[in-house]
């Protein structure tokens, strides 16, 4: 049986000293990697000093209903896009056909499929299209930024 040793590692913010996590691992055969949260372990996560973490909260969200008249058409979703979003949510109410979703390239029977009343949530800021498998699909669409 091989035998196993753990190690620890506190990991600090290199700024002000901040304890962002524990590390812990066993080392055997193979490496298993465990990260402990800093506030699990008690202390004081400072967010302003983390890259790429935002918290602040989503502004108005805007509801558009988009009828999509003609099959086989390509339609921006929506047509007027919310500034600065950052995720839609598409709902397709059709109880029968299906919509292609993508982006500026898409084309029938490529992209993502949205079968009838189903529901999908794209975290994309501009650039989504709709191609509909037949005429007088109805799309519900939520933008949030």
């Amino acid at each position: 049986m091989p035998t196993t040793k753990h190690e620890s590692q506190i990991i600090k913010d290199e700024h002000d000293g901040v304890l962002l996590a524990r590390r812990t691992s066993l080392v055997s055969a193979a490496t298993i990697y465990t990260v402990t949260p800093a506030w699990q372990s008690g202390a004081t996560v400072a967010v302003s000093n983390l890259p790429n973490v935002n918290i602040n909260g989503l502004d108005t969200p805007t509801d558009t209903f988009l009828s999509l008249a003609s099959a086989g058409q390509k339609y921006r979703l929506p047509s007027t896009e919310l500034s600065n979003r950052k995720t839609l949510i598409l709902y397709n109410s059709s109880p029968s056909f299906s919509v292609w979703i993508g982006g500026n390239s898409l084309s029938s029977g490529y992209g993502i499929r949205v079968f009838p009343e189903e529901k999908i949530v794209i975290d994309a800021s501009s650039g989504m299209y709709a191609i509909p498998t037949a005429n007088t699909i109805l799309l519900n669409l939520l933008e949030l930024n």
